[in-house]
């Protein structure tokens, strides 16, 4: 790491006049990143590093224990009220760089991971969470009564990014407005589990644990999880030493946290930075590794590709107020430029500390990416999605002829086909769609998707869909149940089904089941296996065929005690 730090400060040395003045500015760069991650490398959650000269911090309240005044200097975030880094100073050999590591409030990441805040440069955090006001989530123990499976969202449309067995202890830290779905501390940081397949030796707690999904979901904030920052205007004295914002979350995992008044949820890495507009002040978000989303007001912005960025304006109080706006810099001439310098050195210095990880490129679009612009798939004709790139996963409903979804990467699946994956988080094969926007770059998954849940060999329960017939009634909740609805009667013409294929659709409570057909020439049919939760439920199966559209239809509704 140093070896190559120092050979890139040779080259930037050799491309530049070699006056003593040319070099006090990458001199003290070079001194800065060389030496932060032998001073705050080993930073335990929670805690505060002074990286290099000069930090200033203001606290809660005045102890003598609290000594922050030195380069490797450590304290407790839970006491920090606010922290400003200093702007480059070339008489001095100043260029304050600090770093933070926080423990989300919400508990829902393992123990010992944490949120890594790298603040550099004429920059201020201003801590909105007073140590009376944390997030204090007692996680509430459940076991699961059945094989359950996490999802990443609470619903059954939502992909399953684990699978636990019968017995399996897990710990609840959310709820969802109906409370019927909680959220589940995992590795993933984002799992939800449907709460009809759990056992609650204490039914009381549930009612304690926050609503983390939904309209009503109340955003939990731990020490600096909800913070205000500035940043000097326009161009340092030069361009290595920019003032900024990075954060960084573990790798793969998802965290929320506000920023100016404005909701971030962030899965790796991202810049913030603030330019000059001509009539006030914007904050910029740039992102270097993952995927971000931001919302103010009723506007959500996502950030998809290595490089998009966004700039939205602040109010008078340096806030996102309630009438922010997006702000195209692109358009703004020398703005745009030096706010794209900003961003770029900023992620270099912080992929130089050696303390963030998972940093590969610093190239950055500073340019508002609307749905204009976004890469988008449009469906040729009915496609079919699914929660992986493959049919050998699930079905996640449908893109009828026309309807369109914005693309966020890209794999090659087991069968040998390009499959788009889309921004909520289904999967289309590319035959099957075109595309549109700016497509280059898309990123490549690596790995592919959790493995779907083996189809079961047996079911303690099944529900003809055609007769509203269920074999041994009632249904209850917990049981696998094999629901199935004939399609083509037996007897059918092989010949004459492939000149006319049917179709077919099974949907329970509004929502997809299946529309994957299955057998041949003699009959057939939809079927699908559904762990049975309590309450009132309604299943459609209806059929057809591509001449003659809906052929038949029935409805079933029942309910599990």
């Amino acid at each position: 790491m140093k070896q190559s730090l120092c050979l890139l400060v040779m080259l930037l040395l050799l491309a530049a006049p070699t006056t003593a003045q040319d070099d006090t500015c990458p001199s003290i760069v070079r001194d800065a990143v060389a030496t932060i991650g032998d001073r705050c490398g080993t930073l335990a959650p929670g805690q505060v590093c002074y990286g290099h000269t000069r930090v200033d911090a203001a606290f809660w309240e005045a102890r003598d224990d609290l000594a922050f005044s030195a380069p490797a200097d450590i304290i407790e975030l839970v006491d920090l009220k606010q922290i400003a880094t200093a702007p480059l100073d070339l008489d001095s050999r100043q260029w304050g760089i600090a770093v933070l590591s926080l423990r989300p409030g919400s508990l829902a990441l393992v123990p010992g991971q944490a949120i890594t805040f790298l603040l550099m440069g004429d920059a201020t955090l201003e801590n909105e969470v007073a140590p009376d006001r944390m997030s204090a989530v007692a996680p509430v123990t459940a076991t699961a009564a059945t094989r359950a499976n996490l999802r990443s969202r609470p619903t059954t449309e939502a992909n399953i990014v684990a699978t636990v067995e019968a017995g399996v202890d897990l710990a609840l830290v959310g709820a969802n407005a109906a409370g019927d779905w909680y959220e589940v501390r995992h590795e993933t940081g984002g799992a939800w589990v449907f709460g009809s397949l759990l056992g609650v030796s204490d039914e009381s707690a549930l009612a304690r644990l926050p609503v983390t999904a939904g309209e009503n979901a109340v955003p939990t904030y731990g020490a600096m999880q909800a913070f205000h920052f500035k940043a000097g205007l326009g161009l340092p004295a030069c361009e290595q030493a920019p003032n900024g914002l990075v954060v960084q979350s573990p790798e793969g995992v998802q965290v929320t946290f506000s920023i100016n008044g404005m909701q971030v949820t962030l899965g790796s890495t991202v810049v913030f930075t603030m330019a000059e507009l001509p009539s006030g002040t914007a904050l910029v978000v740039a992102l270097i590794d993952g995927t971000a989303t931001a919302q103010f007001g009723a506007n959500t912005v996502e950030l998809i590709r290595r490089g998009d960025a966004f700039a939205v304006t602040l109010d008078e109080n340096g806030r996102v107020g309630e009438n922010a706006a997006l702000v195209d810099l692109a358009q703004i001439g020398e703005t745009g430029d030096a706010t794209k310098l900003l961003v770029q050195n900023a992620c270099r210095n912080a992929k130089n500390t050696g303390i963030l990880e998972h940093i590969q490129a610093c190239s950055i679009r500073v340019e508002y990416q609307d749905e204009t612009s976004a890469c988008v798939a449009t469906a040729t004709t009915d496609v079919r999605r699914r929660s992986g790139p493959s049919t050998d996963y699930p079905l996640e409903g449908a893109l009828s002829a026309g309807e369109t979804a914005r693309i966020t990467g890209q794999m090659v699946g087991p069968d040998g086909f390009t499959w788009w994956a889309l921004s909520d988080g289904a999967w289309v094969r590319s035959d099957l769609v075109s595309i549109s926007g700016i497509c280059d770059g898309i990123p490549e998954q690596a790995t592919l998707p959790p493995t779907p849940t083996p189809r079961p060999v047996s079911a303690n329960n099944t529900l003809d869909v055609m007769t509203c017939r269920i074999r041994n009634p009632p249904i209850y909740a917990g049981q696998t149940v094999y629901m199935w609805y004939g399609v083509v009667t037996p007897g059918t013409d092989p010949a004459r089904l492939a000149a006319d294929p049917a179709y077919g659709i099974l949907t329970l409570d509004g929502q997809v089941l299946t529309t994957e057909l299955v057998g041949g020439g003699g009959g057939q049919a939809l079927e699908v296996y559904w762990v049975a939760t309590s309450g009132t439920h309604t299943v459609t199966g209806e059929g057809g065929t591509a001449s003659r559209g809906r052929v038949h239809g029935n409805t079933c509704t029942f309910t599990v005690p």
